[in-house]
């Protein structure tokens, strides 16, 4: 009996093999009336897979080389509605074809248990949509050894969706966090050279500044010397600039006393100073910070400064024009005054004209000063009027007979160069320059000889005596 079925097996395997190839060999297939591009002979190819399995519990007979697993049918793809369990290949019937929807050829469909081809369109995206073996009809893209199922039956179309309800506002967010502040920058400025803090801060914030006590220090801009109705120029600093002061006092002391200068928020005092002396000077901050003390020492002017003066060379000029006037064959005399400064109006002032006796020929004509004018102040914060200097006038010899001569002291004599050390005050002098004249034959002298030209050269003379008048009686 099992001889019978084997021969039966083989014989239907072989007139199924038959069949295939009449199929491959006669069928065409024409061009659709619709759709596509293919050309007239394009065609379908339906490849059927048939493997020989075992049936039952006989043992598994050779087929041999005669079958191939592989047969190519030709023509349009068929609906497939049964399956063969024996050979697992295909049983085609019926004339439905299934068409590209794309391109509208028949398909290419590729039964061997795994997948479907594309269609034979151009377009390799088209796949048989419609109905394919193993992916139900759900397109051949996506077959990949899916079992087969019947193909889906016509869907209810969607039904009307309810249009959408209206939305919740979105809420208020909250802020942002702020970004954190960057680190504060490590501080840098000027550090105390006590405490090590900073007594000045260029750069960063909450610095540990110092808390030592200010340092107060007193300059004068210049030497340690001034002249009488120069400015003090004097200038105060504080160690710690952030240090707020309410007070600044600038005080001033000699032998007599001590006297504030100045007392405000001012850090400078430039007044000009009004009293000669010698004096120590320091600040006082807020009544409890002092400074160290400087010296200064205010003096006389010296004689050629007073000599430049306008006021003091206008009167020299007319005391010079005063003793010419005065000169006559009856006699002559000098004229003179003190030099004072004012410190109370700033300027230089003189004591009224001071005359000498007249003297007649051959006698030496000289001047007294007295009375000088003086007043000084009790105090440097107040002005007075202080002599700095003293001027006189020499005679012409006009009027005098020519053995009458002044050989050789043109300007100041000796006796006026005593004056001034005597007296520790500068001297001026006007008198006639001079000039060489014959005393006796072949002897020439130097000065003047009476009959001269009363409207010779003359001019005042280099200073004599002392330079400036001493401080240390102040």
């Amino acid at each position: 009996m099992k001889k019978i079925l084997l021969v039966c097996i083989v014989v239907f395997g072989f007139l199924l093999q038959s069949q295939a190839g009449s199929l491959y060999a006669d069928s065409t297939v024409s061009k659709p009336s619709e759709g596509g591009n293919l050309s007239s002979d394009s065609t379908a190819v339906l490849k059927v897979t048939m493997v020989a399995t075992k049936s039952g519990d006989d043992e598994e007979d050779d087929l041999g080389d005669d079958y191939d697993d592989h047969d190519w049918w030709q023509g349009p793809c068929p609906s497939i509605s049964w399956w063969n369990p024996l050979t697992k290949a295909c049983e085609l019937y019926g004339d439905l074809e299934i068409n590209c929807d794309l391109c509208g050829f028949p398909c290419i469909c590729r039964i061997d248990f795994n997948f479907c081809e594309a269609c034979g369109c151009p377009d390799s995206n088209c796949c048989c949509d419609n109905f394919c073996l193993f992916c139900g009809g759900s397109g051949c893209s996506v077959c990949n050894s899916v079992p087969p199922s019947d193909p889906p039956g016509p869907t209810d179309p969607p039904g009307p969706t309810a249009p959408p309800g209206p939305t919740d506002p979105p809420g208020p967010t909250d802020p942002p966090e702020p970004p954190e502040p960057p680190d504060d920058p490590e501080c840098e400025g000027e550090e105390c050279d006590v405490c090590g803090k900073f007594m000045t801060v260029s750069q960063g914030e909450d610095c540990e500044m110092c808390d030592c006590p200010p340092t107060i220090t007193i300059t004068r801009s210049g030497s340690a010397t001034a002249t009488l109705m120069d400015p003090y120029n004097l200038n105060v600093s504080i160690s710690l600039p952030s240090f707020n002061y309410t007070s600044v006092t600038f005080q001033i002391s000699n032998s007599q006393g001590t006297y504030e200068l100045q007392s405000g928020m001012s850090l400078s005092y430039n007044e000009p100073t009004k009293r000669p002396g010698r004096y120590t000077i320091k600040a006082i901050v807020d009544g409890t910070h002092e400074s160290d003390e400087i010296e200064l020492e205010v003096q006389f002017p010296d004689v050629s400064t007073i000599r430049n003066n306008s006021v003091v060379q206008a009167e020299m000029n007319s005391a010079w024009q005063q003793t010419k006037n005065d000169a006559s064959p009856s006699g002559r005399r000098e004229h003179g005054f003190w030099i004072l400064v004012n410190t109370n109006t700033g300027s230089y002032e003189i004591n009224h004209s001071i005359p000498g006796p007249f003297v007649s020929c051959g006698t030496h004509a000289e001047i007294t000063f007295s009375n000088s004018g003086e007043l000084p102040s009790s105090n440097p914060l107040e002005g007075g009027k202080y002599v700095v200097a003293f001027f006189h006038t020499h005679t012409p010899l006009t009027y005098c007979p020519a053995a009458t001569t002044r050989r050789e002291e043109m300007g100041p004599t000796q006796a006026d160069k005593n004056l001034s050390f005597s007296l520790d005050i500068p001297g001026l002098v006007y008198d006639y320059i001079g000039y060489w004249f014959e005393i006796e034959p072949n002897k020439f002298v130097f000065g003047i000889q009476g009959g001269h030209n009363i409207g010779a050269d003359a001019n005042v003379y280099p200073p004599f005596g002392v330079n400036r008048r001493s401080t240390s009686t102040f």
